[in-house]
């Protein structure tokens, strides 16, 4: 069984940093305005960061999965392929899309939905995110990088059954990654085409991973970790008061295909509260905005004032984030699960449940 409990180490604290950027960063509201605000960038503006560590972290398994199973079989079956994803992804997204389009906001207006329907049915909402975020639709907006994700899933298993045989899928992912950096000073971050960047720098890590494995040595990313981490921090605090996107696109990438070797090479089968709380991220990104809206107005009913309170709304951040993890563990185990159970046994690589 292939299992790598730093990984999901490292998705919980994608999903915080998505988590922190929708909840947290407004208890600063009183320092947006400061001329120095533009230093603290780096800590207000994680929700991208986070998921853009999503992306390396999917392009880099889906691919390590599928030359696997190519080792196992000889060749990859797209059929079986698809029913996984569609077995992990869709059953919660359709959940959350019934609640966001049709059941909320029939029940109040403070879940106004004015998206595009089918487009948020047919995973084409990172298409519609400015239409939709002109209304308090956040739960359902957030679904445009899962959207993403599954145009990925749609032509990956095919783009590797017909390059990996020839030993040129490397040279295509460098093309389509060269191609998407190109396209990010073009397009908006919402693009499929722009985020290529980070779902190629996944599948170009899993390539030269399987590769060059016996060089990869777990000493190197030991001594080099806390230069990496202050290196990091330097970039990000570089990159966020330039506000330039093309070195964005060139550095920030590589660092978190980084942080995914490092939490491959050092794996352990040692579970930790982050690394158990890691494999419920994907409920816990779709629940938390429904959540936090529903805490929110718990708090109004009460009378506990948040807006412009600091404190009340690190409390009610608290509050909803602690929620989220018992709402994303109950729905993995009883919604999810069974699901799961299913896709487990399509599966020809064994990874855990």
């Amino acid at each position: 069984m292939i299992y790598f409990s730093r990984l999901d180490t490292l998705r919980f604290i994608a999903f915080f940093l998505v988590f922190w950027s929708h909840n947290y960063v407004p208890c600063f509201d009183q320092w947006m305005d400061a001329p120095w605000r533009v230093f603290l960038n780096p800590f207000f503006e994680t929700g991208i960061n986070g998921v853009h560590i999503f992306f390396v972290i999917s392009g880099f398994l889906i691919t390590f999965l599928l030359i696997k199973e190519h080792h196992l079989k000889g060749e990859i079956s797209i059929g079986k392929f698809y029913l996984r994803r569609i077995l992990r992804i869709w059953p919660l997204y359709y959940l959350i899309m019934i609640l966001g389009l049709f059941v909320l906001p029939n029940l109040t207006s403070i879940f106004e939905f004015c998206g595009s329907y089918w487009m948020n049915l047919a995973f084409l909402n990172n298409f519609n995110v400015s239409e939709s975020a002109n209304c308090f639709s956040t739960h359902v907006v957030i679904a445009w990088s899962v959207a993403i994700e599954e145009q990925f899933y749609l032509i990956w298993p095919i783009v590797f059954h017909l390059f990996y045989k020839r030993n040129s899928l490397t040279k295509f992912c460098v093309a389509i990654l060269f191609v998407s950096i190109i396209a990010n000073q073009y397009f908006s971050y919402f693009s499929t085409i722009s985020n290529l960047t980070y779902l190629m720098t996944g599948c170009l890590g899993a390539l030269c991973y399987e590769k060059y494995q016996q060089r990869f040595n777990i000493s190197f990313f030991k001594e080099t970790k806390w230069l990496i981490f202050m290196i990091a921090l330097l970039c990000f605090a570089m990159l966020y008061t330039a506000h330039s996107a093309f070195l964005k696109v060139l550095i920030l990438p590589l660092l978190y295909l980084y942080l995914v070797l490092f939490a491959i090479v050092s794996n352990d089968s040692k579970q930790t509260y982050l690394s158990t709380l890691g494999k419920y991220t994907y409920g816990m990104y779709f629940y938390h905005p429904l959540i936090s809206v529903f805490v929110r107005i718990a708090f109004d009913k009460i009378g506990i004032p948040y807006l412009n309170n600091g404190l009340n709304f690190a409390l009610a951040s608290t509050l909803a984030l602690v929620l989220t993890g018992f709402i994303s563990v109950f729905s993995y185990k009883y919604f999810e699960g069974y699901f799961l159970n299913l896709k487990a046994k399509l599966s020809v690589v064994k990874t855990r449940f």
